[in-house]
């Protein structure tokens, strides 16, 4: 039984978000405030297998009904979770019968056994200070059924959630009343024989420790008389106890520690933040394994793991280990990053990413207005993703431009007017490197991220690129077009002022085969730039001309300088 969907009302930061989830594992993407935790928190406050079916979820509060554009606060949200087979007869029967009526089976085609699924609302609602909520289970006409109410703590022994959020304090998880830790710090496994024995065996190393430590005969000295200082009456004696007597007290001050770089073993809290951080997040995975044969009682039973970041503050080659780590966890998989080294690893088909709206869209900064699912030009797209790229998952905008020349060029540009491209959320991508300019823009579309492409006006390709671009549905909404008006960048950057930079970068062998200008002025100009090119490569070439309008800020050509202002007020669309 896996969760299908989930369907948020008015939580938090989201207006209205419908999610469906892959049935191993969902990686969420989003700019911050964008909803990505509200998911998480959702699933875990209402599948908590801790949480009785009539408890009121002590993560609720006044700030999770969402504010809207007016300053208005909202008195209600809503949590749908869809569980449905993906064929007739998935689930057994013990799954079946043990949810009851909450199980509904839709309608067959032509006397065929119908899908079974089980729909579940949690409702909140906020009376002045006071939030109450209801748990109630849906019919296939979204009707509540009253009869099904006792399911919902069996459905969450079926399908229990674990939420690890992305703060993570070893001090604190590690703690002796930390959820995570507690149960592997009782003391019940332990019989009462061996409990009585070694307990003897602490009290004899109390013992040793106090007599080989001297300084303490002193202290007890003085300090065995607080029995008369308090009550002159009082034969109450002292001793000190270096090890707790007791196995439950001594096992809740166990010390976690790890090895150094140097062998020796370290208190855990005294590791970096990388350690420290993937010690928690083991022992989260840890506690979830032991938490399943209690929390669940069916052998279809399987969790729902939720994990914030799980990559923070692991060096990128360890992030993108990580992955197979969270495929090796049990159950169904959410995961919420911004890690593109992390998402660089898995297939794209598990990818959801949250995008907030904005004017242009109708709506106001802060609500969910689209999730995309890649499918289309995935693969084309996959290879570029596994080279380290996965940041280009995040951006805002993608600037389309052919090759690396241009890369160089127009970050370079940004940077002199004063630019700063990563802050605002574009990135850069050279869509000839393998790819064609249509499985690119195919996939921004999908993934609800806006493109500024910019073709040069070559016959051959720019044209043909320029075609395809126009006719894509998206073209004046989510995606624009500048072309560069030369069969080629550095042509472009010839004719605009630059012609002796690249005649300066020819050697002087090269220049014997040139052909000789004017009567020849393409000839000649292609043959230096290729001649250019050939001796400090396109990038070598292109670095030399930015150098240049570094220097000289008014010897950038207006038309690209346009071009950058175009591109980042067409980012701030979004």
């Amino acid at each position: 039984m896996r969760l299908t969907s989930l369907v948020i009302e008015n939580f938090r930061s989201i207006t209205s978000l419908t999610i469906d989830f892959d049935p191993n594992i969902t990686v969420i993407l989003g700019q911050n405030n964008t909803g990505k935790t509200a998911i998480l928190e959702a699933i875990a406050c209402a599948l908590d297998p801790r949480v009785g079916p009539r408890a009121q979820t002590p993560r609720f509060n006044v700030w999770d009904f969402r504010i809207d554009d007016q300053a208005q606060q909202q008195t209600k949200f809503s949590f749908t979770f869809l569980f449905k087979e993906a064929t007739p007869g998935e689930w057994n029967q013990e799954t079946v019968s043990s949810v009851g009526e909450a199980v509904q089976t839709e309608a067959g085609i032509a006397g065929a056994a119908g899908l079974k699924s089980i729909k579940l609302r949690v409702t909140g609602r906020l009376s002045g200070s006071k939030v109450d909520h209801d748990t109630e289970f849906l019919d296939l006409k979204d009707q509540v059924i009253a009869s099904a109410k006792s399911a919902v703590s069996k459905l969450r022994k079926l399908r229990p959630a674990f939420y690890m959020p992305a703060l993570r304090d070893p001090s604190r998880e590690f703690a002796r009343n930390a959820t995570y830790w507690t149960p592997f710090i009782r003391d019940n496994t332990i019989g009462a024989a061996k409990r009585t024995q070694l307990e003897n065996d602490i009290g004899k190393v109390n013992d040793d420790l106090i007599a080989a430590h001297t300084p303490f005969a002193t202290a007890k000295k003085h300090l065995s008389t607080i029995g008369k200082t308090v009550d002159s009456n009082s034969n109450s004696d002292l001793r000190f106890e270096p090890f707790p007597p007791r196995l439950a007290d001594l096992l809740g001050r166990t010390q976690v520690a790890a090895t150094s770089p140097s062998g020796a073993w370290v208190p855990l809290e005294r590791h970096g933040e990388g350690t420290q951080s993937t010690a928690v997040l083991l022992l989260f995975r840890a506690y979830c394994e032991s938490q399943l044969a209690e929390a669940m009682d069916n052998d279809e039973a399987s969790p729902i793991i939720c994990i914030e970041e799980p990559e923070a503050h692991l060096h990128p080659h360890a992030a993108k280990a990580l992955w197979a780590e969270l495929m090796a966890l049990p159950g169904q998989k959410i995961i919420a990053t911004h890690s593109g080294d992390l998402v660089s690893r898995g297939f794209p088909t598990y990818l959801r990413r949250l995008q907030a709206s904005t004017r242009t869209t109708g709506g106001s900064p802060g609500k969910i207005t689209s999730l995309a699912v890649l499918t289309h030009g995935a693969r084309a797209f996959q290879t570029r993703l596994r080279r380290g790229r996965g940041d280009l998952l995040f951006s805002r905008m993608w600037l389309l431009v052919e090759g690396e020349t241009e890369v160089l060029l127009f970050e370079g540009i940004a940077e002199i007017l004063d630019y700063d491209l990563d802050q605002l959320g574009i990135a850069i991508i050279p869509y000839r490197e393998g790819l064609s300019i249509q499985p690119v823009i195919e996939l921004a579309d999908e993934l609800g991220i806006a493109w500024f492409a910019v073709p040069d006006d070559d016959p051959q390709q720019g044209q043909t690129d320029q075609l395809h671009i126009r006719a894509r549905p998206t073209f004046g909404t989510m995606g624009d077009i500048r072309v560069i008006p030369a069969h080629g960048a550095e042509e472009y950057l010839w004719d605009n002022g630059y012609e002796q930079a690249y005649e300066a970068m020819v050697t002087v062998h090269q220049r014997q085969s040139l052909p000789r200008p004017p009567s020849a002025y393409e000839l000649y100009r292609s043959a230096v730039v290729k001649a250019a090119t050939n001796t400090t490569s396109k990038p070598g070439a292109a670095t030399i001309i930015l150098a240049r309008m570094k220097t000289t800020p008014t010897s950038i050509p207006a038309m690209l300088v346009s071009l950058i202002h175009d591109a980042v007020l067409f980012a701030r669309r979004f």
